[in-house]
């Protein structure tokens, strides 16, 4: 699918390039994930170079900048990150970069972390009901995938209204 122009550019951290893709796919056309790290070093080191204009290319693989040339390169106007991190992770990121690039960012340029809605225990589906995370494969089942994609979507939604991007 192309991405339309008016999909919103998103910069995402998760633990899992699997999650990452499926994501990736079905957030489209609202949002364009231009870029996912799998680690929280990827992200400090990745996020304030894609800040400050730099062609970064994912450890993961997994973003749409890599099909842009260094000089049409999306700036992220949100910032999130999965439930594979912890809260303290999630806050460490959060201070530790400068989103602002050193001060060439301001104003509405400057990316918004997505305020992060995990689960506690065991997720369960719309009946109620457990679900596996993962099935005897080992990979996610799709029912906890797309409880993951509607969760980020509907963070997502908020988080653009808030900032006045939709």
């Amino acid at each position: 699918m192309a991405i339309p122009d008016t999909a919103i550019p998103i910069f995402t951290a998760g633990r899992s390039a699997e999650v990452g893709k499926a994501v990736k796919e079905r957030l489209l056309p609202e949002y364009d994930v231009i870029h996912l790290s799998l680690s929280i070093e990827s992200v400090k080191e990745d996020l304030p170079r894609i800040l400050h204009g730099e062609h970064v290319v994912p450890s993961s693989g997994l973003g749409s900048n890599l099909d842009r040339p260094a000089d049409a390169q999306k700036l992220p106007k949100l910032l999130v990150v999965g439930g594979g991190f912890s809260a303290e992770e999630y806050e460490d990121m959060k201070k530790s970069i400068d989103l602002t690039a050193g001060g060439k960012l301001t104003g509405g340029k400057i990316p918004v972390w997505v305020k992060r809605n995990v689960g506690e225990g065991t997720p369960k589906g719309p009946d109620g009901k457990p679900i596996d995370i993962k099935l005897p494969s080992g990979k996610f089942s799709p029912a906890f995938v797309n409880i993951i994609i509607a969760n980020v979507k509907a963070k997502l939604d908020e988080a653009a209204r808030e900032s006045g991007l939709i």
